[in-house]
């Protein structure tokens, strides 16, 4: 991943479940966290 350019940060304080730290090829970070933020609040309803 990093050799393709797909990790966007090696602050290892972001490294958790609140923060996109990675890119991917079919989803934009901004969706990515909506899908996160919303399983999330689904799980713990």
């Amino acid at each position: 991943m990093n050799k393709e350019g797909r990790i966007t940060t090696t602050d290892w304080d972001l490294y958790d479940t609140q923060n996109i730290v990675c890119k991917t090829n079919i989803i934009t970070p901004g969706k990515f966290q909506d899908g996160q933020k919303w399983g999330y609040n689904e799980f713990y309803k």
